[in-house]
């Protein structure tokens, strides 16, 4: 969502330059230009539209953050309360309600940053995390968080 709000900015921008680069004379016989009503309008359109696409724009942008968090999943305390699997019959599988409790948790702590930064910023923490976890299914709880941290941001 806030990358369509930043691209909306973007057309408005290029779309009201646009507009104001418009030349809304026209050529009269005699070697003088007047103005045209015409194309003023259609200056005054663009401008108009470009106003538009600018507050859908910033309303997209500062809407994109703000998506509230499944209240079904519990809140972390701490790290050391995080358990990404469960071991039943011997077999290691991902819990994917501790994962969700830890990206929200991530969010709480980094609500300025996207899902990739934060990624970026904890990775040691996440490393930390999954050294416990085989290969494969560290790879599978990066790719969660990943997906858990987008869904939320």
């Amino acid at each position: 969502m806030k990358n369509i709000g930043f691209l909306l900015i973007l057309i408005a921008i290029i779309l009201c330059l646009y507009a104001f680069s418009m030349d809304v004379t026209v050529d009269v016989g005699d070697g003088t230009r007047v103005n045209n009503i015409g194309l003023m309008s259609e200056q005054q359109n663009y401008v108009v539209m470009a106003g538009f696409l600018l507050i859908a724009g910033i309303l997209c942008a500062r809407k994109g953050g703000n998506k509230i968090p499944d209240p079904n999943v519990r809140k972390l305390i701490s790290i050391e309360d995080l358990r990404v699997y469960r071991e039943i019959d011997g077999e290691i599988l991902l819990d994917e309600e501790e994962i969700k409790s830890f990206a929200i948790y991530l969010l709480n702590k980094h609500p300025k940053l996207s899902s990739s930064n934060i990624m970026l910023v904890s990775i040691p923490l996440i490393d930390r995390i999954s050294a416990d976890l085989p290969k494969d299914l560290s790879r599978r709880f990066k790719a969660e968080l990943q997906r858990f941290l987008s869904e939320y941001s």
